[in-house]
């Protein structure tokens, strides 16, 4: 299974200033998504050990929580800069920038 998460542009929210930014996922034929919807691109960083993922954005913001997970994520918590996800095992990431969107 793989598991495709997605950054659309994000600048720096300040955590104190701005609603969550909001997470939205999806399942589809063969792998699962996660989109962050934020308002302008910045550069954020993604670490993986066994089934933990985390990806930590620049700047202020907070990662709101999702409506759900995708059938190949088993949780997501959103939090001060970044989201911790935990993936099924044999789970793979992928991650590509096309325009001022991050796919992974």
């Amino acid at each position: 299974m793989a598991t495709v998460l997605s950054w659309l542009p994000f600048a720096s929210v300040l955590a104190d200033s701005g609603p969550p930014v909001p997470v939205r996922v999806g399942s589809h034929d063969g792998y699962g998504r996660v989109v962050f919807d934020l308002p302008t691109r910045t550069d954020y960083q993604i670490t993986q050990q066994g089934q933990q993922v985390v990806v930590r954005f620049t700047g202020d913001m907070t990662i709101g929580s999702a409506a759900g997970v995708p059938h190949n994520v088993l949780g997501i918590t959103g939090g001060a800069s970044q989201a911790e996800l935990t993936v099924a095992p044999g789970t793979s990431l992928r991650d590509w920038r096309l325009g001022d969107h991050v796919t992974r």
